[in-house]
This record gives structure tokens, sequence and C-alpha cells, in this order.
């Protein structure tokens, strides 16, 4: 998946950043212009694109998405190729200046005339097209917080995972969740909230503090060649 096209525009606009004093402070602040959704699709998709090879990656999910995961969970995702019934990030613009990135499982492929059909797994009953160029990442595993799993994906990647932010970014979510009136399966999922809140509230501080660990914060990669 490579979203990035450069055309004669996106090529002047580059040289121009490139002949600013600060180049990379001059981005950055271009970056920040952007709009929240925007920048977040773009920083999810960039790396792949720039790297030329398949990423794979893991994450520690710090919001709910209804059926899919709660806080605290690892995610696995990659750029591979996605096929159907894989669980996909995409991004999507919503209104003229509004960009989201969302979740859909897709339904039916057709690489040849550059189509994805998605359902969306916010808005159950929404079934889109989409472009391949939308797609930012594969979701290929999700790995329920506290399992054995779990706890080796954390100790094998050295994730720096604190217990009172997982608590924090929880309690988040259910105050979220609490003043939202229509939302999916809304008091089964404030229940899976609190259930978590409680079982993260139980366990020990799995916050790396020992030197012999590199701390990489909430999250880790891994780079593999691309699968032709």
């Amino acid at each position: 998946m490579r979203p990035f096209l450069w055309g004669t525009d996106a090529k002047t606009l580059a040289e121009k950043i490139l002949r600013q004093p600060h180049p990379m402070e001059t981005l950055f602040r271009i970056m920040e212009e952007l709009q929240p959704g925007m920048r977040r699709w773009f920083v999810k998709s960039a790396y792949a694109d720039i790297s030329g090879r398949h990423f794979t990656g893991v994450t520690i999910a710090d919001t709910l998405w209804a059926d899919i995961y709660l806080p605290g969970d690892i995610l696995v995702f990659s750029t591979r190729t996605p096929s159907i019934g894989d669980i996909i990030e995409y991004g999507l613009r919503i209104e003229r200046d509004e960009y989201e990135t969302l979740f859909g499982m897709i339904t039916d492929l057709d690489f040849k005339n550059g189509i994805i059909n998605v359902v969306d797994l916010y808005e159950k009953n929404w079934e889109l097209n989409i472009s391949p160029q939308h797609v930012i990442t594969v979701i290929d595993r999700i790995i329920p917080f506290g399992t054995e799993e779990w706890d080796r994906m954390v100790e094998f990647f050295s994730i720096d995972v604190g217990r009172q932010e997982l608590v924090h970014i929880t309690k988040m979510n259910i105050e979220c969740l609490e003043t939202i009136e229509r939302f999916y399966n809304k008091e089964e999922n404030l229940e899976k909230l609190k259930k978590r809140l409680k079982a993260i509230e139980a366990r020990q501080d799995r916050r790396w503090t020992d030197a012999k660990h590199h701390r990489r914060g909430l999250s880790a990669h891994a780079d593999t060649p691309r699968h032709s």
C-alpha cells in the first residue's frame, strides 16, 4: 500500500520546504495546521510508504472500539495486502475539512478497479467503497489485556505499560461513553469498560524500570520484507 503519489505541485511544495532555513521545523509546523484526523491518517500511513517494506507493529489500545477491542488490549497490525474478512483501519474524509481514521471489515475486493467494499464497525449498517490508498493497516490480531500471551508480548517488546496510565485512559473512556446519547450497545459496552477498569486496577504495575529494558512507550514495531 503506497498512498503517496507525487505530482508537480507536490514536488514544488517539497522543494519550497527544503529551501527553508529549518525545513524540519517548517514541516512540523505544517503538520500542526492540519486537521487532527488528517494528521493521524498521514502519520500512520507515512512509515509504511517511506520504508518500502512490509511493516508489522504492536500497540496498546487506549480506547474502546465496540466489538473489536478495549483499552489495554494489544493490537497487532501490519501493512500487508488486505483480504476479504480482514479488519482494517482506514482514513476517510468525513466533511470538507474533517478527516477520521475508522475501522471496518472488508466484504469485497476489486484491486483491478481500485475498489474495496467495507462495512464500518461503528455504524454497523454503513457500507461504503474505498480505494486501496485509504487503507492504513490491517489488524491481524487482538490480544486481550491480562492474558498470558499479553504478558509475553509486553515482555518481549519491552512495552512501557503503566497501570495508572491505563486506569486513567479507561476512566476517560467510561466518562466519554456516559455522555454519548447514541452508541452501539451502550450499556453493554459501559459494563465491559467498568469490568476492564477493575481488572487493570487489580494488576501489578508493569511499567518497565529495569535498565536492561529499552523504553518504547505504548507501542513497538518491526520491519519484515514485503511479500511479493
